[in-house]
């Protein structure tokens, strides 16, 4: 509505203003200004309905009887049609009346004429998607009965290409009636299901003829029950006797409300140094799509294994709550080429150590950010860029304590889990060049500054690595192949531990 507006205002105030310089250049002979600034004097306002006088003049910026520039009317009278489109008035318009042109200004009264107010109604999916009405009303903001919002139908494209289980084939359309509207999208399922795994056996140890279940297993899920809800399970045997576990479920818009739940488990086994649990609960709120804040109980519990505990592991437990947000501008969940996305979390609490010389509570502070950026530079050119982190305290820490971080997914170049430490700080910035919509050739470069202030030692350092790979696009799923090596306490580069990750993705 608003181009049309301005198209139409815009067309007789240039023809007008042109007509009269030409008059006056015929007059006048040869004038070099024939362009000159144009001003508007709005003499008076007339709502129709009144009814809503009050909300659009509280902020308006148009004075009556003040001279303006014509870019600030036309600024003003956009305001005011975007305010009735986003209030349930779509056909909303301005009728100037009375014009009167002198001395490059337009004296005239505006006619603001709201038509009829809509309410959204019906939301209908034409696609193959299975997705309840409660998580499309409450993802979208279309609410049944509210008034109708321009704003947020035109963010329904964007939104939509933001879920990982489906995808807009077509625009949205609104079918208007009487006094309602009728929201039809055109939603498609996507293959956001993955598999990726490789199980093997290794011998249990050198002297004996046992056998030990070995790999490396990952399974996602997502819109399984048509509620928008996700499940992530990741298996990992990497080291003689060690392996992770990780299992994280989200439900968002419970029981039809802005509000939804993360639950979180780690468990973590170090050979026979030591083993730790982490879990997560929290409850979410959802202020636009699924960005959200969240509120959290964390509680982790960690002991040794051995006796012998040369390593300095400690048995402990810590309670701690928390708050973490979730910003998410990606253009895409999948493989993004534009936009960004934060996830931030403050935690406090307690921890306490048992079996120790030191059994007091002791403050525990954590935080954790991940931000990663995406930006198309040229054609098929993609810059990506990751900042991510933790910061943990007290100072002084045991070392299963410790968050620990390195190799695939966020220090290339070395082994998983490598490094433990206090506080950390990894940067990754990758050039991908775009050979299909999930198939690309990159290069990429990331490092590490990390501080390890443990019981008895302190130690600091700059790991790095660089690297690269390639992903495309199979009928079976996405494979990919990357090649990074890296160096720390100042050693040169050893080929001989370079990393090389392969893999295929299922998708189905």
């Amino acid at each position: 509505m608003i181009l049309v507006y301005n198209r139409w205002i815009f067309i007789v105030v240039f023809f007008w203003g042109l007509l009269h310089s030409l008059s006056s250049m015929a007059q006048n002979s040869i004038d070099t200004n024939i362009v000159q600034q144009q001003y508007v004097i709005v003499n008076s306002l007339e709502f129709n309905p009144l009814k809503n006088k009050a909300q659009v003049s509280k902020n308006r910026e148009i004075i009556l009887g003040k001279k303006i520039s014509i870019e600030e009317y036309f600024a003003s009278c956009n305001y005011i049609i975007e305010w009735y489109e986003n209030n349930g008035y779509p056909f909303a318009n301005i009728q100037p009346k009375d014009i009167e042109y002198k001395d490059n200004t337009f004296e005239m009264n505006l006619d603001i004429e709201s038509n009829n107010h809509y309410k959204f109604d019906s939301i209908i999916v034409k696609g193959d998607v299975k997705i309840s009405d409660s998580f499309l009303r409450n993802y979208f903001q279309i609410h049944k009965k509210k008034s109708y919002s321009e704003k947020l139908i035109s963010n329904i494209e964007r939104q939509a290409n933001q879920l990982i289980f489906a995808s807009m084939s077509t625009p949205a359309e609104v079918i208007f009636t009487i006094d309602e509207c009728h929201t039809y999208l055109y939603l498609n399922k996507r293959k956001t299901h993955s598999f990726d795994g490789i199980i093997g056996f290794v011998p249990a140890d050198e002297n004996s003829k046992s056998i030990k279940l070995t790999g490396d297993v990952k399974l996602k899920l997502n819109n399984i029950f048509a509620r928008g809800e996700s499940l992530a399970f990741e298996w990992r045997s990497y080291e003689s006797s060690s392996q992770d576990l990780f299992i994280n479920t989200s439900l968002p818009y419970i029981f039809n409300t802005p509000f939804g739940s993360t639950v979180n488990f780690k468990l973590d086994k170090k050979d026979s140094s030591f083993i730790k649990q982490d879990f997560q609960a929290g409850i979410n709120y959802y202020f636009s799509a699924l960005n959200h804040i969240s509120l959290f109980y964390r509680n982790e519990s960690s002991s040794a294994i051995s006796a012998n505990n040369q390593y300095d592991y400690s048995n402990f437990k810590a309670n701690s709550y928390g708050l973490q947000i979730l910003f998410d501008k990606l253009n895409e969940p999948i493989l993004p080429t534009n936009g960004y996305k934060i996830i931030s979390s403050v935690a406090y609490g307690k921890m306490k150590r048992i079996k120790s010389e030191n059994k007091e509570n002791m403050d525990k502070y954590n935080f954790n950010f991940d931000i990663p950026f995406y930006r198309r530079i040229y054609k098929n050119f993609i810059f990506h860029s990751q900042l991510s982190g933790s910061a943990n305290f007290p100072t002084k820490l045991h070392e299963n304590e410790m968050e620990r971080f390195g190799g695939f997914g966020s220090l290339r170049g070395f082994d998983q889990n490598v490094f433990s430490a206090n506080l950390f700080a990894i940067l990754n910035t990758e050039f991908r060049f775009m050979l299909e919509r999930y198939s690309y050739l990159s290069i990429f470069w990331n490092g590490a500054y990390y501080e390890k202030n443990a019981i008895n030692s302190y130690s600091s350092d700059f790991p790095w690595g660089l690297g690269a790979g390639i992903a495309f696009n199979t009928p079976a799923g996405i494979f990919s192949l990357q090649y990074a090596i890296g160096k720390e306490q100042n050693n040169p580069f050893d080929f001989r531990s370079s990393k090389i990750h392969f893999g295929i993705t299922g998708m189905f």
